[in-house]
């Protein structure tokens, strides 16, 4: 189900991401996985770069994939920080592997 504050429904799959903070520790936040890129929850704008990398495993794949996302926005939904953001250069290697995750999913 879409909160009220999403722009748009599509799939989204909830997971945990490792996400790089400015001093380059791994924090781990939860947050949804959509074939655009990602929601994440409590990232701070004091602690992230406006350009993060994050990091996530994917189902059916062994290793961790380590993806570039350019954040879009923050807005308050559930009484919580979240923050909406895309891709950035994605490789059609794994937009792919996005896309049979996100498929594999609705199934």
């Amino acid at each position: 189900m879409a909160e009220n504050t999403e722009r748009r429904e599509s799939v989204r799959i909830p997971m945990r991401f490792a996400v790089a903070n400015r001093e380059g520790d791994w924090e781990q936040l939860q947050g949804d996985l959509s074939i655009n890129g990602v929601r994440l929850e409590d990232l701070s704008p004091y602690r992230f770069s406006p350009l993060v990398t994050l990091r996530l495993q994917l189902p059916d794949e062994l290793q961790q994939r380590e993806l570039n996302v350019a954040i879009k926005r923050y807005f308050i939904s559930e009484g919580r920080v979240q923050t909406a953001a895309v891709f950035d250069a994605l490789d059609f290697d794994g937009e792919l592997a996005i896309a049979r995750t996100i498929d594999a999913h609705k199934a």
